[in-house]
């Protein structure tokens, strides 16, 4: 072994001292470390445009009670918004649902699916109602190279999650359809997951329908412009 070593070592010398080119060379090491491996995407705009609606139409929609008002998806008209959380490699996260026009909203006493849409304008507004989000083909995938499926269990806990957080629950009622405000939301590969499982992605088309109040509706005199506004934050675990 040591023989085959000196002579490999001496023809490289031989060959260094009848080049006639530079006897140094340099490399470069790249790449990002990176705490959040994982990246949302919010698909297009993220704008649910519902363009200009005639009050006439939006009076023939089906009326829900408590308080009264009408339901665009309850009439078949919806607005998609595509979700997207992609991961480098499996990770354990959540998505965090804030309302930004939160003190606009007017709907069921004790909901926690209401989203504000603005007000009325003129010198005492008068909250237009509120619209929900509906979960709708929503799939993840333990790895890249995993076949899409839809989750074992959707997990939600109060609040912003944190690393280590205990007391994840099932998503039930309106909770386990429609995206809640103010809380953390997970997904587990199985049913018998009790905290987020780690993903590679997790795709869904989320679906907004407009609630506007009835008496708003029947009142108006003037156009009325929907302002809503949510911010969906991902948290790593």
């Amino acid at each position: 072994m040591l023989k085959k070593v000196a002579a490999a070592v001496a023809v490289m010398a031989s060959i260094a001292g009848t080049s006639a080119h530079a006897n140094q060379a340099n490399w470069t090491v790249s790449g990002v470390i990176t705490t959040a491996p994982c990246v949302l995407t919010i698909q297009g705009t993220g704008d649910a445009a519902f363009g200009t609606l005639a009050r006439q139409t939006v009076m023939s929609w089906t009326k829900e009670i408590n308080p009264l008002r009408h339901s665009s998806m309850d009439a078949g008209l919806i607005k998609s918004v595509p979700l997207d959380v992609t991961c480098t490699s499996p990770g354990k996260f959540a998505l965090f649902v804030a309302d930004n026009m939160a003190s606009t909203v007017a709907g069921p006493i004790g909901e926690t699916i209401s989203f504000g849409m603005g007000t009325t304008s003129g010198p005492t507004p008068v909250n237009l109602g509120r619209y929900v989000v509906r979960y709708n083909t929503v799939q993840i995938k333990a790895t890249s190279a995993a076949i899409a499926a839809a989750p074992g269990k959707i997990l939600i806990v109060p609040g912003q999650a944190t690393v280590g957080m205990t007391g994840w629950s099932a998503a039930a009622g309106n909770e386990a359809k429609y995206l809640p405000v103010g809380k953390s939301i997970g997904f587990g590969l199985l049913p018998a997951a009790t905290t987020p499982d780690a993903l590679a992605n997790v795709s869904a088309k989320l679906e907004i329908g407009i609630e506007p109040l009835v008496s708003v509706i029947t009142d108006m005199s003037s156009n009325i412009t929907l302002t809503g506004s949510a911010t969906v934050t991902l948290i790593t675990l």
